[in-house]
């Protein structure tokens, strides 16, 4: 089955999947990204600087903006976890 017969591609799509050597149902199928990332949670005390980390939390206080410059704000909140 060719990408033309599925609903909603149309050329440009088409060019962008062609470009990613897509040709094909099945190569939609079998496509991998070459970038990707792992998420899994890990404990508070383990984290190190310098790197991305997901954490189980409860936030225990509303969420309060500060907008310092434009298009430049901080969010910032108490959590426990």
């Amino acid at each position: 089955m060719n990408i033309n017969d599925i609903k909603g591609v149309g050329p440009t799509l088409l060019k962008k999947l062609n470009n990613l050597g897509i040709n094909t149902v099945s190569d939609i199928i079998e496509y991998y990204p070459y970038r990707y990332n792992f998420i899994h949670i890990d404990r508070i005390n383990d984290i190190l600087d310098d790197e991305v980390h997901m954490i189980k939390a409860i936030i225990v206080d509303s969420p309060k903006v500060s907008y310092i410059k434009r298009n430049f704000n901080r969010l910032s909140f108490k959590a426990i976890s």
